[in-house]
């Protein structure tokens, strides 16, 4: 590697040389050096003194150079030095040439190539114009001196390097590290630099304390797909990832297929078993024509545990869904269809409801040119079945004539009257008499809407502003029956108040239920922006009567966020009822700086069961809580060092649910990774357990990095 040094280090000093005499013996080739000769007779040029000469595409640079103009044959040596019009550069200590540099031999080849890579060999010889053949090679993208061996190379008897296919294939291949030969393959291939991806081996993996090894396929540039088989002393999963980038759009599947054990426990007892045919599919895909947009979701697995204990997914459900839809600047329409797969341990399982379709549509009619008098038309359609037991079919129909207006003052008036109406068609089974019955049923919500803001916006100083905006709504609506209990066939009659939909007229966020009564909510919102600091808060206020909710008449609530210099936030965010008592509590803070990043989280759930839960649903406790923080350090240029955990706060003292370390190392042309994750959610009853997990993964520059 030391005659390499020196060898860079000759072409520097070459390049200061000057005094060039030019000569042009031949159409085509222009020669310069320090001194040339010419032989008439046998028709040859011997040139010396930091040779240059350029010919077609190609430069040459050496020492001394023979040129046969009738053979059209060059010998180069000493710090030989030749650029294509692509910028590839090759170096070397003596080279014969023909045809204008496309075929040759080189000896003492070194080839820089992108991204740094370096290649170097005893000989190389050049077949074709973009096809080199090297014996005695070596290949590495790492940094190099005179002093060490790069962190890794391979080193090979013979290596062909194809510039055409972009493709380096090795023979008696040995992979080093610090020039210590680790691995031995007859047989090696890898892309060159800034290639196009293709088939082929990427780097191992530890996954959960199982080796796994990606295996790339790329048949078309538009199709790619990795087989990954996950090997384990008691069992074998295949994990596979499928793409394909069609004309219009794209689709995706991922999935596993496995044999593990399942262990399940009931008390005491603890049976294992092994479950053949375990597996998890998620596919999506999403397409657009016509300025229509369609594509599908669908997700399912063999059970809950194989996705939690392998795949550390943990969904209480999963969802699959086909969509339609189009959107028009403030018009849209969609049509969807759901399919549910309960993974939930209920004692009492309920039927998996099919949902098909949902159809919702919005159109906008405007009555004047400047668009303040507008005619809002939406319409909900949906058709809801639970095998043998309820089949809804439910439509409704939102009219709303609606009033902007802004006063010379700055006051933002919006006057809205609005009727929604909501018509079922029910059919189900008498549970006393199993007789199917069918009932329609209908009802209508008038209502009258107004809203009121005005924005207040005053500089400080040139680099300081400060914005405060009070905001009121009043909706008049119909008051609550006793008779519209009955419609609540899909939903259950929970509302989430937040200071993102305190202004809305419904904030239901299913499809039987709407708010009714009268409501007025009004709160503030207020900014300070100045030069290292920037200040954001909302406090608002909920007032209901003769609502569909039972939790109480008034509600506040609010959030604050701090930014300061760009590199430190903290917020908090709450909901509360009309006497100050907690129901959602949220706090948290982030801070990065060059070296250190870290986020924390804290969550407090009140009574529950009131404002979160369904009725059915049993509850431990009432106020359940939760911390979560994660955090990275940077402990050296290229060492990071990350930690983070989720701990249950609900009780006297802190219960970890996850825990997790993560090292990272990354350095010129390696990148090491390692992650150990404890998982303490559990649920004996259907073999989710405990788990500690170790992941292992080390990329190298140009083969997976």
């Amino acid at each position: 590697m030391k005659f390499f040094c020196k060898l860079l280090l000759a072409i520097l000093l070459l390049g200061f040389m000057t005094n060039f005499v030019q000569a042009s013996p031949k159409k085509g080739a222009i020669i310069k050096a320090k001194e040339t000769n010419y032989d008439a007779n046998n028709n040859t040029i011997t040139a010396s003194g930091n040779v240059f000469i350029q010919m077609d595409e190609y430069t040459l640079h050496a020492a001394v150079v023979h040129y046969d103009l009738d053979r059209d044959i060059v010998y180069a040596e000493g710090n030989v030095r030749i650029i294509d019009q692509n910028g590839q550069t090759i170096y070397g200590q003596k080279a014969v040439f023909k045809d204008k540099f496309k075929k040759g031999i080189i000896k003492g080849f070194m080839a820089k190539l992108d991204n740094n890579a370096v290649i170097v060999s005893r000989t190389a010889k050049r077949i074709e114009k973009n096809r080199i053949i090297l014996e005695k090679s070596v290949f590495t993208p790492c940094e190099f001196n005179c002093s060490r061996n790069p962190i890794w190379q391979l080193s090979s008897s013979k290596t062909d390097i194809d510039y055409d296919k972009q493709k380096i294939t090795y023979r008696h291949l040995f992979f080093e590290v610090y020039g210590v030969p680790l691995i031995y393959l007859p047989y090696f291939s890898h892309p060159s630099p800034n290639a196009k991806a293709q088939s082929g081996i990427l780097g191992p993996q530890i996954k959960r304390d199982n080796f796994l090894i990606p295996f790339y396929f790329r048949p078309k540039p538009n199709i790619d797909a990795t087989i990954s088989p996950r090997l384990s002393k008691n069992y074998t999963i295949f994990e596979t990832e499928f793409r394909h980038k069609v004309r219009n759009g794209y689709y995706d599947i991922l999935g596993s297929f496995g044999n593990p054990p399942i262990s399940k426990s009931g008390g005491q007892k603890t049976e294992k078993s092994s479950r053949p045919g375990r597996y998890h599919i998620f596919a999506k895909g999403n397409f657009v024509e016509n300025e229509v947009n369609f594509g599908f979701d669908i997700k399912r697995t063999s059970d809950k545990a194989y996705l939690t204990n392998y795949h550390e997914i943990f969904d209480h459900y999963l969802t699959s869904k086909v969509y339609t839809n189009t959107i028009d600047t403030r018009d849209y329409f969609s049509l969807d269809g759901y399919y549910f797969q309960d993974l939930r341990a209920n004692e009492k399982k309920r039927q998996i409801p099919l949902v098909f379709p949902s159809v919702k549509s919005k159109k906008v009619y405007s009555f004047n040119d400047d668009e303040t008098i507008l005619l809002n038309v939406k319409s909900d359609t949906i058709v809801y079945q639970e095998p043998k037991d309820l089949g809804v079919a439910r439509t409704s129909l939102d009219l709303e004539l609606m009033n902007n207006l802004i006063t010379n003052n700055g006051h933002m008036l919006t006057y809205s009257v609005a009727n929604r109406g909501d018509l079922y068609w029910v059919d189900f089974t008498d549970k006393n008499t199993l007789i199917e019955r069918q009932r329609v049923w209908y009802k209508n919500i008038p209502e009258f809407r107004t809203r009121w803001r005005y924005p207040l916006v005053k500089s400080l100083s040139d680099r300081s502003s400060l914005k405060v905006e009070p905001t009121a709504m009043l909706v008049l609506g119909r008051k609550f029956e006793n008779r519209f209990n009955k419609f609540a066939l899909v939903d259950s009659n929970k509302s989430e108040l937040s200071e993102d939909n305190i202004f809305h007229s419904n904030r239901f966020s299913g499809i039987d239920y709407h708010d009714y009564g009268t409501r007025v909510s009004y709160g503030i919102n207020s900014s300070l922006m100045s030069n290292h600091i920037y200040i954001d808060t909302f406090l608002g206020q909920l007032v209901h009567k003769n609502n569909v909710s039972k939790n109480g008449n008034s509600e506040y609530v609010g959030n604050a966020t701090i930014d300061l210099e760009d590199n430190f936030e903290v917020f908090y965010r709450f909901r509360r009822d009309k006497k100050l008592r907690p129901i959602r509590n949220e706090l948290g803070a982030t801070t990065w700086t060059e070296k250190f990043n870290a986020t924390t989280t804290f969550t407090e759930l009140h009574n529950i069961s009131n404002y979160f839960a369904k009725d059915d649903f049993k509850l431990e406790q009432e106020k359940m809580s939760q911390l979560n923080f994660d955090a990275n350090y940077q402990l050296k240029k290229d060492l990071w060092l990350g930690a983070g955990a989720r701990l249950d706060a609900s009780g006297n003292s802190p219960k970890i649910l996850v825990r997790s370390i993560k090292v990272t190392y990354l350095f010129d042309c390696v990148s090491i990774s390692g992650t150990i994750m404890d998982n303490f959610l559990h649920d004996s009853l259907r073999g989710v357990r405990k788990t500690r997990t170790k992941t292992f993964m080390v990329g190298l520059k140009v083969i997976n990095m």
